[in-house]
């Protein structure tokens, strides 16, 4: 099933097995979020982590 979930973890699978990619620079673009972002964000982050 193509869930909007599977969809984010594709895009986020193909952007770091990428050759170069600079994860402090990705890290560094949260900050431009949406403050209401960053929390769901972190949120999805802490989830990640307790899996």
């Amino acid at each position: 099933m193509d869930t909007r979930e599977t969809q984010l973890i594709n895009a986020i699978e193909d952007a770091i097995n990428v050759f170069g990619f600079d994860n402090k620079k990705a890290a560094q673009q949260i900050t431009a979020m949406h403050q209401t972002n960053q929390q769901s964000f972190w949120r999805f982050i802490r989830a990640c982590i307790e899996v």
